[in-house]
């Protein structure tokens, strides 16, 4: 995308190939007892972000675009009644929405916003800790973690016009109050030696 030279976008296109669209090799989107989701829910928006960089390379034969379509919608499909707690289920909605803007499924954004909006006032306290993370035991680490999956479904949800950050619980929180938060202490040499958690 950023050099022109069609070769990085061939490479691409194979890997998205046997990943997505070959038959023989593809990763089939179900959910199984040996399916780690929020693995599947943290990489997979990259291989649709990926495929939309080269979306314009002339080496997609229009069979391989469907397909890859249909994939997405396919993945979509299998992990939207899934729905889960703390982060994994932040990551989960980022999939929902990137599916959801690279297939024109407009469903799917509308579902991961209001998915959202109607959890964030058990997501987030009034003073901006990210509830369902501070009983874990890396609970900084997995507050980021949290908050990084809410700002990448803001900016994705942005794009449709959506102001996640605006979005507020019951007691006025809002993913911003989170971010306030967590700045309080990352911006200290070590963030972990005035965490009150775990």
């Amino acid at each position: 995308r950023i050099t022109g030279d069609g070769r990085y976008a061939q490479h691409a296109l194979g890997l998205i190939d046997e990943w997505a669209i070959n038959p023989a090799t593809r990763f089939v989107p179900h959910i199984t007892s040996n399916n780690r989701e929020i693995e599947i829910y943290i990489t997979q928006p990259g291989i649709i972000f990926g495929a939309d960089l080269i979306w314009s390379y002339g080496g997609w034969t229009q069979a391989q675009r469907q397909s890859f379509v249909g994939w997405v919608g396919d993945l979509a499909d299998a992990y939207i009644d899934d729905a889960t707690s703390n982060n994994i289920d932040l990551w989960r909605l980022n999939l929902l929405a990137v599916a959801g803007r690279f297939t024109g499924r407009a469903e799917l954004t509308a579902y991961a916003l209001g998915r959202y909006t109607s959890r964030v006032g058990s997501l987030i306290s009034p003073d901006g800790v990210m509830l369902t993370e501070i009983d874990r035991t890396r609970s900084l680490f997995y507050s980021v973690f949290g908050a990084s999956a809410l700002v990448n479904l803001a900016e994705i949800l942005r794009l449709d016009g959506h102001n996640l950050y605006a979005v507020e619980g019951g007691a006025g929180q809002t993913l911003l109050t989170a971010l306030d938060n967590l700045a309080t202490y990352l911006v200290e040499p070590d963030p972990i030696a005035s965490w009150p958690y775990e």
